[in-house]
């Protein structure tokens, strides 16, 4: 016969289970979760055509890649990559903040100033579900890609 676990151990194990299933839920509460696509033709000669790749981790963080290509008038391809946190508000509607802001070009990724005056203040914004795999948000329709 096993000896009984003393009962710090049964608490501990108590906790640890009621921890984790809460995260499974809050995480299976979250549409946003999973990384979503945006793209965008560009304006010829003015702005290059992006695919924009927005993650949201369960663990509150987020991450947007810019992806812009190439073209006519000096634009060189690249990435922008912002990284940060996010809290839902709502059903439709979270704030974020950013947390990190890079550059990359050629495979080399580099910490670059913010591209907005507010950068890492507390922001707040809001989304509509089209469906399992599709969202508006930000003026754009987003797809999920995983």
């Amino acid at each position: 016969m096993p000896a009984p676990m003393p009962a710090l151990v049964r608490i501990a194990a108590l906790f640890a289970f009621v921890v984790a299933s809460a995260g499974l839920a809050l995480a299976a509460d979250n549409p946003l979760i999973g990384t979503w696509l945006h793209t965008d033709p560009g304006v010829p000669g003015r702005l290059p055509a992006s695919a924009v790749y927005m993650t949201f981790t369960p663990d509150g963080r987020y991450q947007v890649r810019t992806d812009f290509a190439g073209g006519a008038a000096g634009q060189a391809s690249g990435s922008n990559v912002v990284r940060g946190g996010y809290q839902l508000t709502g059903p439709n509607s979270i704030a974020y903040w950013e947390t990190e802001n890079y550059m990359c070009s050629g495979g080399a990724c580099n910490p670059s100033p913010p591209l907005n005056p507010d950068f890492g203040q507390r922001k707040e914004g809001s989304f509509q579900m089209l469906g399992p795999t599709q969202m508006q948000a930000v003026g754009a329709t987003w797809n999920r890609v995983q």
